[in-house]
């Protein structure tokens, strides 16, 4: 279950450090305001620090709740950002699939290796 924190400690890392540099890559039309690009860049920094404590409590984690309890909540989290990401993409606030496609790749990975491990 180690390596689903690992995972998503390095997707989130990765991510957060995108949008932070790039917040356009979160809305990716020619229309944007400076409302979307600070809620991006802030989108980034929860990214970057949800990715932070999933690799500390990766690194460090020795109790088998925690690392259990923890990526339970990471395959909540990426369910839960998946059904918000479709209901944006509904409405058009997102143009492009891709996150919608990150985050459903992450749940299957997610739900695979929790099944794996218990």
């Amino acid at each position: 279950m180690k390596r689903i924190l690992i995972i998503n400690s390095i997707l989130e890392i990765t991510g957060g450090i995108s949008l932070i540099v790039f917040p356009q890559l979160l809305f990716l039309n020619s229309e944007y305001d400076t409302v979307d690009v600070n809620l991006s860049k802030m989108y980034g920094i929860i990214a970057f620090l949800y990715g932070l404590i999933c690799l500390i409590i990766y690194r460090f984690g020795q109790d088998e709740k925690l690392i259990k309890y923890s990526a339970l909540s990471v395959l909540g989290f990426h369910v839960f950002i998946s059904f918000h990401l479709y209901g944006m993409l509904q409405s058009g606030v997102i143009n492009h699939i891709g996150p919608l496609v990150t985050h459903i790749v992450m749940v299957a990975l997610c739900f695979i290796i929790y099944l794996k491990s218990i």
